[in-house]
């Protein structure tokens, strides 16, 4: 527990879950961080087990009210940003044509974000669940489908 509700300056749904949530980012070793009402700020000092489950997370204390997984990444060192990518639509692909172009597995967003745009096939479009990766050709036309688990992410640059 980093601090009590009680022991925050200012309102506890807005400049206490920002100090919260800062306190997480400033520590190379915290992955995430949960702010409840009541008993206030807890973050991880380093222990979460990889993949993050729900066993991991704190529960029946008091109501949570904000909180957040989170990776630390280097800029400039392979990974793409993501304020660089939007996205555009959940639950969505577009209709397979010979405009769509599979990637390899990747296991993260991220990842996929990145192997399409080191991709010269690849335009501005994106739609992955994680794990499977596809990206819509230059001049392509995306012709969203519902499709569960698939989000469509839209390059801006």
């Amino acid at each position: 527990q980093v601090f009590l509700e009680r022991d925050c300056p200012g309102n506890p749904r807005s400049s206490c879950v920002e100090y919260c949530r800062l306190s997480c980012y400033s520590s190379l070793q915290c992955n995430f961080w949960q702010y409840y009402l009541g008993s206030g700020c807890w973050v991880d000092e380093g222990n979460v087990l990889h993949p993050l489950t729900n066993a991991q997370l704190r529960r029946g204390w008091d109501v949570a009210i904000a909180g957040e997984y989170i990776q630390h990444f280097c800029p400039g060192l392979g990974w793409t940003p993501a304020k660089e990518w939007t996205m555009t639509a959940r639950d969505t692909i577009c209709s397979k044509s010979s405009k769509v172009k599979e990637l390899s597995h990747v296991s993260s967003v991220l990842g996929c974000q990145a192997q399409a745009q080191r991709n010269e096939d690849c335009g501005k479009t994106t739609f992955t669940n994680g794990t499977a990766c596809f990206c819509l050709r230059p001049g392509g036309l995306c012709e969203r489908e519902h499709f569960i688990g698939f989000d469509l992410y839209e390059r801006n640059d």
